[in-house]
């Protein structure tokens, strides 16, 4: 069950973000909706609050450039992202502890770049 009382942290990441409009809006017709908007209507209807970090529309997790070989851009990326939603938390209020990342290999590389920090 969702705890609906404590807001937590979106991140969307860089790959939604750039590609994630719908078919239908590509094609021509239908939504526009991107990938970020449908997150923020399912979050709303279930009542939590999410809370995008400022200046996210820059921002990437790093993984993209580990890719490459760029392991110092990499590390780079993830320190200012992970620095931004920390800010986005503590913004949000004492109780928000959570944060959602909407691409699994994102989440996956900026877990492991907060264990790396901590």
């Amino acid at each position: 069950a969702v705890d609906r009382t404590t807001p937590l942290v979106y991140f969307p990441a860089c790959v939604n973000r750039v590609f994630g409009a719908s078919r239908a809006a590509a094609a021509g017709g239908g939504s526009a909706d991107t990938v970020v908007e449908h997150s923020l209507a399912v979050l709303g209807k279930a009542g939590v609050a999410a809370h995008i970090p400022e200046g996210c529309g820059e921002g990437c997790c790093g993984l993209a450039f580990e890719s490459r070989g760029e392991f110092s851009l990499a590390r780079q990326h993830a320190r200012t992202t992970l620095r931004a939603v920390e800010a986005a938390a503590a913004a949000a209020g004492p109780l928000c502890d959570r944060v959602y990342v909407d691409a699994t290999p994102c989440a996956k590389f900026l877990s492991k770049e907060a264990a790396v920090l901590a």
